[in-house]
């Protein structure tokens, strides 16, 4: 109840939840690899840029990316990111074929991933043909929390040749999420 004049109770009948968010975002693939960031693709993985509209998710060029057998397409930072102000690893991934299986690691020494890759499969699903699939993979479950990132790696979760799968919008991003309810009387 809420009261009002003479502190009479008004009920309330019903409600509305809204939720503001408020975010900050760091690009790392984006029409381009951002300044700091090269390509250390590994393993016969062999990456293109496209402007094809088909294969681009935002903006006007993606990364068409054929990772080979052990391979990956690894964004890498010789020098090294901060993490500390963000939460998130996004990024779009359209695939060419259907059951193309992929998964993900950061590190901070090339090669030697902070936890065991995870697989696309807990996070939305695998890549589909049908559509672009956007990824939001909290850094803690990649265990990026207050580190210094060098490498973001997506790579072939099968053991073989993967086709081309389409990548775009790669960045770390922050957002916070207020939740509130308003209250009608």
């Amino acid at each position: 109840y809420l009261y009002g004049e003479n502190n009479k109770p008004h009920a309330m009948t019903s409600s509305t939840e809204q939720v503001a968010s408020q975010s900050a975002s760091y690009a790392i693939f984006s029409d381009s690899l951002a300044p700091g960031w090269t390509d250390a693709s590994y393993g016969n993985t062999t990456n293109t840029y496209t402007t094809n509209a088909a294969q681009v998710y935002e903006g006007t060029t993606g990364i068409a990316s054929d990772i080979g057998q052990f391979g990956g397409l690894n964004f890498q930072a010789p020098n090294g990111t901060t993490t500390n102000t963000y939460n998130t690893l996004h990024f779009a991934l359209k695939a060419s074929q259907a059951n193309q299986q992929y998964e993900v690691y950061i590190d901070t020494v090339y090669g030697q991933p902070l936890t065991t890759p995870v697989s696309l499969a807990n996070y939305g699903g695998q890549p589909t043909t049908s559509e672009w699939k956007v990824y939001n993979i909290p850094l803690a479950d990649l265990g990026g929390i207050n580190i210094t990132l060098c490498d973001v790696v997506i790579h072939d979760s099968t053991d073989s040749d993967q086709p081309v799968v389409y990548v775009d919008d790669v960045k770390l991003k922050v957002s916070n999420s207020i939740a509130y309810t308003i209250w009608d009387e």
